[in-house]
């Protein structure tokens, strides 16, 4: 079973970086720039409008006490009965631990009257896309989206009930 830790001090951020810099052909593929504390920074804040902050949860993934992950998940959107993923990175990927991950969060929250779950990959991510739909995640729709100043890309949301 793996644990959460909230991304909170100067330890738990290094240790986000250390898995964002894993990941980086994502960064790459997504036109990003490598990741920095900056990075963590942002992400950790990041939030739609008319969320609440305590709907925000921006988690280490831990498998005993090693750090395995980056997941950020929003509780009640875009509706009060989903479960919105908007980051999920593994350090070491093909291990089995995304999946895993994935089933323990999505029976957790399942077991809090959630419905589905729903999230976004950046459409020439397909190594993401195929992830996802591994997981039983079908396409909503495509939608164009701004991911920082001057990258604008195409993005498919896609869902799962859970």
């Amino acid at each position: 079973m793996y644990t959460f830790a909230a991304i909170t001090t100067d330890e738990a951020r290094a240790q986000a970086l250390k898995v964002y810099q894993a990941n980086a052909d994502y960064y790459r593929v997504i036109g990003e720039p490598k990741p920095t504390l900056a990075t963590v920074d942002y992400d950790s804040r990041e939030i739609p409008t008319a969320v609440q902050d305590k709907a925000k949860h921006y988690w280490l993934i831990q498998d005993g006490q090693e750090t395995i992950g980056v997941i950020d998940l929003i509780e009640g959107y875009p509706d009060k009965e989903t479960i919105y993923v908007g980051l999920l990175e593994i350090m070491d990927h093909r291990q089995g631990h995304g999946t895993a991950v994935l089933k323990q969060l999505i029976a957790a929250f399942a077991g809090h009257g959630y419905k589905r779950m729903e999230l976004a990959t950046v459409h020439a991510d397909k190594a993401a896309a195929a992830f996802w739909q591994a997981q039983g995640f079908t396409q909503l729709r495509s939608v164009d989206a701004t991911l920082s100043a001057g990258n604008k890309q195409v993005v498919d949301v896609l869902t799962k009930d859970i």
